[in-house]
């Protein structure tokens, strides 16, 4: 199961049950994602580690779930569990669970803000890393905003670049995550480099790429 579109952990996602209704929003083309049903995503998700390349298919379902605090939008993933996505004014958010990295905890993650330049926002995830439970700081900075990025010959415009970082007590933590979002499109590329080193453990380390092939948008 790989996944992605969302980009923070670039970890293997969990099926997550949820309550469903049957519901088709309307999304205005200024949004950065869009949710009307039977709008279809192709991405690779290249492992920098084992130079595994994979691919998967993101497909916008007819129905919503209700999970954590609110109600998400179910995309299927072609190889993979459902995921959940929602769009609160110019807030972006997904529920998911974080793998078993992460000792396999479900959480609410707001992943991007269509806000100015310079903007940033912090969350706080409760996790398990090495049999120790602590809590994950991430914090989200818009780096950029309407540039265009080019992503396997496409040109995208307007787009805004996520910059997240993260921090966790009792461990050294050295990341390089890079979040682009295109209107409507959603996630176009990002870059997930973590290696987090607990003294007496392991490291863990995550390089990955993940990039949007095509997209049919209804």
């Amino acid at each position: 199961m790989k996944k992605l579109i969302i980009p923070f952990f670039g970890l293997l996602l969990l099926a997550i049950s949820c309550k469903k209704k049957s519901s088709d929003p309307v999304v205005p083309t200024d949004k950065f994602m869009s949710f009307t049903s039977n709008s279809s995503w192709n991405y690779e998700q290249i492992n920098n580690l084992s130079s595994i390349v994979s691919l998967y298919t993101l497909t916008s379902s007819t129905r919503d779930s209700t999970a954590g605090t609110r109600s998400y939008h179910v995309f299927t993933n072609s190889v993979g569990p459902n995921e959940y996505y929602a769009n609160i004014g110019s807030d972006y958010f997904t529920f998911r669970n974080l793998g078993a990295n992460f000792g396999g905890s479900s959480t609410e993650l707001n992943y991007l803000k269509d806000a100015a330049v310079g903007t940033s926002w912090v969350q706080s995830v409760p996790v398990t890393i090495a049999a120790i439970p602590v809590t994950v700081t991430l914090t989200n900075t818009i780096t950029e905003k309407g540039i265009n990025k080019v992503v396997k010959l496409t040109n995208y415009l307007n787009v805004i670049h996520v910059t997240t970082t993260m921090t966790i007590p009792g461990a050294t933590v050295i990341t390089d995550i890079q979040s682009y979002y295109a209107p409507r499109v959603g996630l176009i590329t990002s870059t997930n480099k973590i290696n987090i080193t607990v003294p007496g453990f392991p490291a863990q380390t995550t390089d990955q790429v993940t990039n949007l092939i095509s997209a049919s948008i209804r």
